[in-house]
């Protein structure tokens, strides 16, 4: 490689990192948590026991949806007294219902024989989801339905399969295990609250802490081979950083959900930034790279532009 062009590709990582850092206007993006609900929340008691020929129970709200009236679950059910005798008491339960955002799955189950004097346990109603609720073909259904998920659904997602949209393209199964491994190892800074916080969480993950030009400036006092593999693995922790960066602001455009911004227009932000995400991955050239970034200031100004009228 000439001198000429290995300064150019180190000029180049530090271009394409100011570049990232100047191309956003953050000042309406504040971190607002998401939080969705669907339904009112109602918790009940135990069934007391069968008398005659039904039981009771008592049951309260515990958390009321705005805009939403969901039906208070019944208080009394017919039973049936079991006969003298009988050693367990006789359960019926529903189909376990739809996985809910919290990624759990629930069914009613009811006693319709009490067999006196026998305490037999209750069958299961509550188990988190078995199967994935996010897995879609498309990508923009698989974002909307994770926008729709709460913390704890998402991380029961995650529990099930961890693949984030930047490393499930990826063909050669390395370099997907590898994305993966590093978009895990980020996940703890993509909660900090503030945006400073996570970009120097991700700059220890990644470990590209301190001065990017000072990096450079030791690349090239290497001797060769040492050079050019010192700017190669500087370039790529640049790189690392370009895309979670990039990644951070479909969390910010999330986070404004709560706030009044329009769903679909959240999911129209989320839909490109990982589409860029995946092209800067797989751009061979430095314009290539900056098209992408490009691409998701873009679609960002556009989210700005339609979400602002609706921020509370």
């Amino acid at each position: 490689m000439t001198m000429r062009l290995r300064n150019a590709l180190s000029l180049s990582i530090v271009a394409l990192f100011s570049l990232l850092f100047s191309l956003f206007s953050l000042t309406a993006a504040r971190a607002v948590a998401t939080t969705t609900c669907d339904k009112d929340a109602w918790q009940c008691t135990e069934w007391g026991a069968c008398s005659g020929e039904s039981r009771t129970r008592a049951c309260a709200m515990v958390n009321d949806c705005p805009n939403v009236e969901t039906p208070k679950p019944a208080e009394r059910e017919a039973c049936v007294i079991g006969a003298k005798g009988c050693t367990s008491d006789t359960w019926s339960c529903e189909d376990w219902q739809a996985c809910d955002a919290r990624g759990g799955q629930h069914r009613d189950c009811r006693m319709t024989i009490d067999c006196d004097g026998v305490q037999t346990v209750k069958p299961v109603t509550d188990r988190p989801c078995p199967t994935l609720q996010c897995d879609q073909p498309d990508m923009r259904d698989r974002l909307s339905c994770r926008l729709k998920l709460e913390p704890a659904g998402l991380d029961r997602e995650d529990q099930i399969r961890y693949m984030p949209e930047l490393c499930r393209p990826m063909a050669v199964k390395a370099e997907q295990d590898a994305c993966v491994a590093l978009e895990r190892s980020l996940e703890p800074c993509r909660k900090k609250p503030l945006f400073d916080d996570r970009i120097a969480c991700a700059r220890g993950v990644i470990a590209l802490e301190g001065d990017l030009k000072e990096k450079v400036v030791a690349c090239k006092e290497m001797d060769e081979p040492a050079k050019g593999e010192c700017l190669a693995d500087l370039r790529k922790k640049v790189y690392d950083l370009v895309r979670f960066r990039l990644g951070d602001l479909k969390d910010r455009a999330a986070g404004l959900l709560n706030a009044g911004a329009p769903f679909e227009v959240v999911v129209d932000v989320a839909v490109a930034v990982e589409e860029n995400r995946i092209t800067f991955t797989n751009a061979t050239t430095q314009d290539g790279r900056v098209t992408a970034v490009k691409g998701v200031r873009a679609a960002w100004q556009t989210f700005l532009l339609h979400s602002k009228p609706y921020l509370r």
